[in-house]
């Protein structure tokens, strides 16, 4: 069976967490085609009054993680190089929203 990409994996983990990301804001949630002109990208983020937390993923690996209140937002550009690493991160996304 072939390895699921991280893309796949951010869908598939979004599906199963929709009705606690709900609960936690509203979710937003979209991949980019990959339709030869740009990377594929999937972006999913969660707002509420005065919070957000969002997170970009790219097919390349790469990734911009954000959070929190407007003004006082807190940015991190992060390297994935396994699935395992994007699981930490969205440990991490979940956690921010907390």
């Amino acid at each position: 069976m072939p390895t699921m990409t991280l893309l796949e994996y951010l869908s598939h983990w979004v599906e199963s967490e929709r009705p606690t990301l709900n609960a936690l804001g509203k979710l937003h949630y979209r991949v980019s085609p990959d339709d030869g002109r740009d990377k594929p990208s999937a972006h999913v983020a969660v707002v509420r009054e005065g919070y957000s937390a969002e997170l970009i993923v790219w097919s390349s690996g790469e990734a911009e993680f954000g959070y929190g209140r407007p003004e006082h937002a807190t940015f991190e550009h992060r390297e994935l190089e396994s699935k395992e690493d994007l699981k930490l991160l969205l440990v991490e996304f979940l956690s921010s929203l907390a």
